[in-house]
């Protein structure tokens, strides 16, 4: 694989919230090294967002949005993806009204499974990211089977390692139990502040990266994007912490 990594811009989600902040933040993310993003908790118009990835030569290759929006209004979603050339929109995580009954998991799963194959007729992948609710019981069944079961096999996942770890997960052993499932990974690092597990830049907690990184090479996810939710005193230095690892074990 290229080992390109992007940026989850969630991360600087208060410094885009205007378009000057969203090309100033283009800036500082190539400047850090990093040449594609995840567009995150923003919206501009396609068009911008198409000028600002060439004037900085950056691009957006996935996003994360409204599922009950997009769901409602998918042609224009597809094609306002089209415009900057996104290929992997997707959603940050199962909204809260879908997941407390099966009845609600199985209507997300339909209408998911219909986005996903309406955007693969169109090039795009669909991609499902995980948090750690997704491995509690409805039903008797963990949330996240049912959308591995149930889904079409356009449904990708954006892999979360840290938010498998918080579950519980292995994360080198669910990818490779689940690799055809497998678009996108995210990588954050976990480390114990207080007996508790919190967020903290890739390389500086405990995950082992040598077998996450060995394991992404071997299934190849076509993103890899870095992110930290929290837990940093500058967004920006965190992302550029997390590169720096990443670039000593062979990323760019």
């Amino acid at each position: 694989m290229s080992r390109i990594i992007g940026a989850q811009m969630y991360t600087i989600r208060d410094y885009v919230k205007t378009n000057e902040g969203i090309d100033s933040s283009f800036a500082k993310l190539k400047e850090i090294g990093y040449a594609h993003g995840q567009r995150s908790a923003f919206n501009a118009d396609p068009h911008f967002i198409k000028e600002m990835c060439d004037k900085h030569d950056f691009k957006i290759t996935s996003s994360h949005g409204n599922f009950d929006e997009m769901y409602a209004n998918i042609d224009k979603h597809i094609a306002d993806h089209k415009v900057y050339g996104c290929r992997m929109p997707g959603i940050g995580g199962l909204p809260q009204q879908y997941r407390e009954t099966k009845e609600g998991i199985l209507t997300f799963v339909k209408r998911a499974s219909e986005i996903a194959d309406k955007m693969a007729a169109e090039g795009q992948i669909f991609t499902y990211h995980n948090h750690a609710f997704e491995f509690v019981k409805v039903d008797g069944k963990y949330i996240m089977d049912y959308i591995l079961e149930e889904c079409s096999e356009n449904v990708k996942l954006m892999v979360d390692v840290y938010w498998l770890s918080v579950a519980g997960i292995n994360p080198v052993d669910f990818l490779k139990k689940n690799a055809s499932r497998v678009g996108a990974v995210h990588y954050k690092d976990l480390k114990v502040v207080d007996n508790a597990p919190e967020m903290c830049e890739v390389g500086y907690g405990n995950l082992d990266w040598d077998k996450i990184i060995a394991c992404c090479d071997e299934l190849n996810p076509e993103f890899i994007f870095v992110e930290q939710d929290r837990n940093f005193d500058n967004p920006f230095d965190s992302l550029k912490m997390s590169y720096d690892f990443l670039k000593a074990k062979g990323y760019k």
